[in-house]
């Protein structure tokens, strides 16, 4: 069965929110350093979790891109959701495998200090995983952390009782008839 992957990024106030299904991943670049935020759901990932296989053997593994979550592979899919507080002067990065297969996490964070703007750091991630050849699709979207505010404490507070509940009502109302889409074998 094919499936694909999904990694979406929000930003309220200070905290990213991630939600994240797959092999695509979401880098946070912060002092010149690069931190992947999520976690692998493929059967290598899986072995690196349980510390049979260390994480630098991932990119070049033969079995990396076999999904053990995804969307489309299921009826429902349950996605990893990942909090961060962000700093102004962050960058964050959601890619595809075919861009963090072939890139490094140091060179995440190399390109990020070399490229002016969001975009140029998109195109300059798109344009070397190609250089080096990609197995797959190279994908890459980037932005730039900057005036930030801090997330509304009291009223986050107040309304968390209900609309955490409709958060994932409607994200589990939109998957499933993602996926029901996709079984029917409709275009989505």
């Amino acid at each position: 069965r094919m499936g694909t992957t999904l990694t979406a990024a929000s930003v309220i106030g200070n905290t990213l929110c991630l939600a994240h299904v797959g092999d695509s991943r979401a880098y946070l670049i912060r002092d010149q350093r690069a931190i992947c935020l999520t976690d692998d759901h493929t059967t290598v990932g899986e072995l690196v979790r349980m510390k049979v296989l260390p994480p630098d053997k991932v990119r070049t593994h033969a079995q990396r891109s076999i999904l053990t979550k995804g969307v489309g592979l299921t009826l429902f899919v349950k996605p990893d959701i990942i909090k961060h507080t962000l700093k102004e002067g962050d960058s964050l990065v959601l890619c595809s495998d075919g861009v963090w297969s072939v890139i490094e996490d140091h060179e995440f964070a190399h390109l990020a200090s070399q490229t002016n703007g969001a975009r140029e750091l998109s195109q300059s991630l798109i344009n070397m995983a190609l250089e080096r050849q990609t197995d797959d699709n190279a994908s890459a979207i980037t932005a730039h952390i900057q005036g930030l505010s801090p997330s509304p404490a009291n009223n986050h507070h107040q309304r968390k009782s209900w609309s955490v509940p409709l958060r994932d009502w409607l994200a589990r109302r939109s998957l499933f008839s993602f996926a029901r889409a996709l079984v029917r074998g409709s275009n989505v």
